[in-house]
């Protein structure tokens, strides 16, 4: 009987290993998937999509089992990361929205305080006054009561969850406490709302003068759902509404 001939670790080929075998899926006990090409180790190597259980998906490459090369990470809500990987280790990326607007850290152009017009609007070209936009569905979605739209999602800030848009009933996450801040201090709200005391403004100055009344407060109040925005002067027992 002839005796069997392994080879060892450091004797195997390296053209054997570095094999690429033909595009087979395969599913893991942890839930996610994988669907791609394999080295003649069984790993995951050259291209392919890998699937977690959450509905994240990898695409790109790999080498040895892990993320390597070029890919991008899809969320189920359709942003991407696109990246380059170093033997599973992210290098390189940048988040890409829905709309194929990549986000930048510094100098970012859209909706900023000095100019709160949307990617679409600058595309189309719609000047800041005139026939902008609130969102960029025309005409604007509503938003369920209590709640702040951040286009990914609805967020309530008393229950500290952002809801799906098609289904405003299911929570999809649990925001970051900056997300929290971010959400309730840019984001569109549907209800009318007071936000506390204005001052420091050359307008209110003038009425503050022309009523002879230096003491005479003034309340700050904004309609977010429709942009508008109202200065409430109280002086005694008269309201009196002034547009700004």
């Amino acid at each position: 009987m002839e005796e069997s001939i392994r080879l060892k670790p450091a004797e195997w080929s390296s053209s054997f290993l570095s094999a690429v075998l033909p595009i087979t899926d395969k599913k893991f006990c942890t839930g996610s998937s994988y669907s791609g090409e394999w080295d003649n180790c069984h790993r995951m190597h050259g291209t392919g999509v890998y699937r977690f259980p959450n509905g994240v998906e990898y695409h790109g490459q790999f080498k040895e089992g892990v993320f390597h090369g070029d890919g991008y990470i899809l969320f189920p809500n359709h942003y991407k990361v696109r990246a380059k990987w170093d033997h599973g280790k992210l290098g390189s990326y940048e988040i890409v929205f829905p709309d194929d607007l990549i986000f930048v850290e510094k100098n970012w152009a859209y909706c900023t305080k000095g100019d709160r017009r949307y990617a679409e609007c600058i595309r189309q070209g719609i000047p800041p006054v005139g026939d902008g936009y609130i969102t960029k569905e025309k005409p604007p979605r509503d938003i369920p009561p209590g709640c702040y739209d951040t286009e990914e999602g609805f967020y309530n800030p008393k229950t500290g969850l952002l809801y799906s848009v098609e289904n405003p009933n299911l929570a999809v996450r649990v925001p970051s406490s900056e997300e929290d801040r971010w959400a309730i201090a840019n984001c569109r709200k549907a209800e009318r709302e007071t936000v506390g005391f204005y001052g420091a403004l050359d307008i209110i100055n003038d009425m503050t003068e022309q009523n002879g009344d230096e003491e005479s407060g003034y309340q700050y109040t904004k309609r977010s759902e429709y942009g508008s925005y109202t200065d409430q002067l109280s002086q005694h027992s008269e309201d009196i509404s002034v547009p700004f």
